[in-house]
């Protein structure tokens, strides 16, 4: 003999297939809070520092105008304004590697 199951039992294994029971997936923050800040700096394609300037040097690519106390001019830190009668001190690659 053979044995057929009735429909009504094939639909219930079918139910039974469909539910898994739901997952949830809650993820947690972690947040770090470092004892020294840290400058945030940009990389250039060759990953040198892209310099933001200072007190001593403003990088533009154009003259903007007269500034008091500065020289626009094409200098070490590249084309900006540069503190008259200051020593240019270009900002080291290796202090952020």
């Amino acid at each position: 003999g053979v044995k057929k199951e009735e429909p009504d039992q094939k639909e219930e294994k079918e139910d039974k297939k469909e539910s898994k029971p739901t997952q949830l997936v809650t993820k947690k923050r972690v947040a770090f809070k470092f004892k020294t800040k840290f400058d945030v700096v940009e990389l250039d394609e060759s990953g040198k520092v892209i310099d933001k300037g200072d007190d001593d040097f403003t990088p533009s690519l154009k003259w903007t105008g007269r500034k008091g106390g500065f020289e626009f001019k094409l200098g070490e830190r590249g084309l900006g304004y540069y503190r008259t009668g200051k020593k240019v001190v270009i900002p080291s690659n290796m202090a952020y590697s």
